[in-house]
């Protein structure tokens, strides 16, 4: 077996105890399944898709310790996503001048995107296949009501039930915002990581040269007239627009980077930026900066400012 082989199943096996830390309940083992993708994205990075493969399928067989009830999540929301984003990460061309161009980080958001939008469809699809009640929402609907029936109505502002349907609803869309930050965080630290290593194989790209392909504008604003449709085809269609501008926010934060890289102290203005953003719960922030992602498409803000940014056009 080689090194490389050796590192790579070394590796695997700690995605698969990161996610089986699932059964502590301490807030250290729930950051450990968050960052169980990480070992699986620093092998693709650092060795290749072989190795990665290999990476992967030690993974699964840590995780079958305690059955399919691990390793299924594992393979579906882990490790499949994960290869799906090495493959083309890895990617690259010669251009006529003779120098290499690598595989575009719009385009691999647009990846993590259509993945998750994948995963939201066979859920609702599957949920209905197995006669849930309310189909994808209703799976959530009676464990948010039982924690809410803990509360007064007064407190809640309305009814248990009703709450809990609204909740229920928007928490799809929800869930997969968060699985496509957590996966794209993730896949950034184990490129820096490789990069300190010195084993990457692809140079990092800049998040100011992050520029998303206008076709993702259009379905976007398709998703949002379809939300605004009765019945389960508005549901779908806010859920689709919720993930589609997860995107919009990544190529928000590009001009974010863009403008202090203008400053006299840039990583000073990034690193302030960054922890307001996690200090105050972000909401608010995030859909200001998705919004200027989203103006970003069309005004080319970085262009005025001689930056990057023309990729995605």
């Amino acid at each position: 077996m080689s090194r490389e082989t050796a590192i790579a199943l070394a590796l695997g096996a700690l995605s698969g105890a990161c996610l089986l830390s699932l059964a502590s309940d301490s807030l250290g083992a729930l950051i450990l399944v968050y960052m169980s993708p990480l070992p699986l994205f620093l092998t693709g990075l650092m060795f290749g898709m072989p190795k990665a493969a290999a990476a992967m399928a030690a993974g699964a067989a840590v995780s079958a310790i305690y059955g399919l009830a691990t390793v299924m999540p594992y393979v579906g929301l882990i490790a499949i996503p994960t290869a799906i984003l090495i493959r083309p990460a890895l990617l690259y061309r010669a251009t006529s001048e003779g120098a290499v161009e690598w595989y575009p980080p719009g385009r691999l958001l647009i990846w993590l995107a259509a993945i998750a939008a994948a995963g939201f469809l066979l859920a609702s699809l599957g949920a209905r296949l197995g006669g849930v009640p309310g189909g994808l929402p209703g799976v959530f609907e009676p464990r948010l009501l039982a924690v809410l029936r803990h509360f007064d109505s007064h407190d809640l502002g309305g009814s248990p039930t009703e709450l809990a349907a609204r909740l229920a609803a928007i928490m799809p869309g929800a869930i997969a915002a968060m699985w496509m930050l957590l996966t794209a965080a993730n896949g950034i630290l184990a490129q820096g990581l490789a990069v300190r290593l010195q084993r990457n194989i692809r140079p990092s790209p800049k998040i100011e040269a992050i520029l998303l392909p206008r076709r993702l504008f259009y379905a976007l604003g398709a998703a949002i007239i379809g939300a605004f449709l009765p019945g389960e085809v508005g549901y779908i269609g806010a859920t689709l627009a919720v993930i589609l501008a997860v995107p919009f926010f990544f190529q928000g934060l590009s001009v974010v980077h863009a403008l202090a890289r203008r400053s006299k102290m840039p990583g000073l203005v990034l690193g302030s930026f960054y922890v307001f953003l996690l200090l105050s719960g972000g909401q608010i922030l995030a859909v200001l900066i998705t919004a200027v992602g989203l103006i970003e498409q069309w005004a080319g803000f970085r262009r005025m400012m001689g930056g990057h940014g023309e990729e995605g056009r």
